[in-house]
């Protein structure tokens, strides 16, 4: 499933600087968890309690909220997600993104696995493994929460697990979160350090989980597009309820009616590659190219159909918070804009975001293109976008030639290459092999 969910990860291109801190830590770390010495038993003895709960439980629920701030050139961007998540012992799942870029639903019923994405419009069905640890499923929630000890919730061990790759720790005091008072904890990890607001009392869930990010984001900040960037990364944990009687329904599964079925492999990863969403041969490729209309900045409409079959068309599913898409677009822009007289014609469709933002973004950053606004993401379903950047090229004769997901450094070279040998009458589908 890696694949599908690449993008995704970045809370879909949220994460895709990050992608791997959006695993589960244990899969990442080697070493055993460190010497008890190096953590204050106070810290140590309230994560211990956390995770006798979750182990005595026979169910739980709670609801995750994401919040990440970005903030760059001066402007402030804010993106939430929120996620139902439930588990009952043995193999009981459901992970529910019910708001975000990229909805996503996963249940696991005891009999079978289930993973439906909403804006592809299908699912696939697995048998259910016996028990938490062995569920092929967890892997893909690991990866698109962004939340790092998530998979350890449903682990044999969550305290080893949580304190895996943790090198010290500290109990800083009390503190009230969402009303509630908890103890607030402070953590260094080998690959991120982490704070913890865990319930005091006889309930010690915990209530929020804040990373710091500058070992992930390092290297990745250090590139121009992002050098300016702040990101901070916050979960709250609300709404718990502990071995109580859950809804007799929830952890079923019925596939809308407009959904379809695919079978497993078409998500796995082939053997012998890395699991990316560039290896992925996209859905869209070598299509019918489908046609929408859509606002523009301008306040006029934008019909794909009146420029389909008369122009090469280069569309850009992109939005301002996204750290790929502020890189791709302006060399989007620049490619097109030389191309202007070859008949290309270039759309930079922004997900969901207001006028305002799209034009605060286009004037710090001196970017001139043409913005069509896909408020309901009605095009971006169309075109099976599930992460961005998503870089589009339709053809003269109305196909698809061009799907890539993600930002690559040799863009440019791409992009020019594929226009040239359009214009030349060549045909330029890329299926990734």
């Amino acid at each position: 499933m890696k694949k599908l969910f690449a993008v995704l990860a970045f809370a879909s291109a949220l994460f895709c600087t990050t992608g791997s801190f959006a695993q589960d830590p244990a899969s990442q770390i080697a070493p055993a968890a460190p010497p008890a010495a190096k953590i204050d038993p106070k810290a140590a003895d309230v994560m211990k309690k956390f995770s006798d709960v979750l182990l005595k439980a026979k169910n739980f629920k709670f609801d995750l909220n994401m919040n990440v701030k970005i903030s760059s050139d001066g402007m402030n961007q804010e993106v939430s997600n929120n996620t139902e998540f439930a588990a009952e012992r043995p193999n009981k799942i459901l992970y529910d993104i019910k708001k975000g870029m990229m909805p996503l639903k996963i249940v696991s019923d005891g009999m079978n696995e289930y993973t439906y994405i909403p804006a592809a419009k299908k699912y696939n069905v697995e048998p259910a493994e016996s028990d938490f640890t062995r569920l092929k499923c967890m892997e893909a929630v690991s990866r698109t929460s962004g939340f790092p000890l998530i998979s350890t919730f449903v682990s044999d061990n969550p305290y080893e697990k949580q304190m895996t790759g943790v090198v010290g720790g500290k109990y800083v005091g009390i503190e009230k979160i969402g009303g509630k008072e908890c103890h607030h904890l402070s953590f260094q990890h080998v690959e991120f350090d982490w704070d913890a607001w865990i319930e005091t009392g006889d309930r010690p869930v915990l209530r929020k989980f804040v990373p710091d990010m500058k070992k992930q984001l390092g290297k990745a900040m250090e590139k121009d597009a992002m050098k300016d960037m702040k990101y901070e990364m916050a979960f709250t944990l609300d709404n718990w309820s502990v071995s109580t009687d859950l809804p007799a329904d929830l952890f079923k599964f019925t596939p809308p009616a407009d959904a379809r079925k695919i079978d497993p492999s078409e998500m796995a990863p082939k053997p012998g590659k890395e699991a990316d969403a560039a290896e992925t041969e996209h859905p869209s490729l070598g299509k019918e190219a489908p046609v929408f209309k859509l606002e523009l900045l301008d306040g006029t409409v934008f019909d794909l159909a009146s420029v389909k079959g008369r122009k090469i068309i280069v569309l850009d599913f992109w939005a301002t918070w996204c750290p790929p898409c502020r890189a791709a677009l302006p060399i989007l822009a620049e490619i097109t804009a030389g191309y202007a007289d070859k008949d290309v014609v270039f759309y930079a469709v922004n997900l969901q975001e207001d006028k305002d933002k799209i034009n605060e973004f286009l004037t710090k950053q001196n970017v001139k293109c043409t913005v069509a606004m896909d408020k309901n993401s009605e095009a971006a379903k169309l075109y099976n976008v599930e992460g961005i950047p998503q870089t589009v090229i339709i053809g003269k004769d109305g196909i698809v030639h061009h799907a890539h997901v993600g930002f690559i450094p040799d863009l440019k070279e791409n992009i020019k290459k594929d226009l040239d040998d359009l214009i030349a009458g060549k045909s330029v589908i890329k299926k990734d092999k």
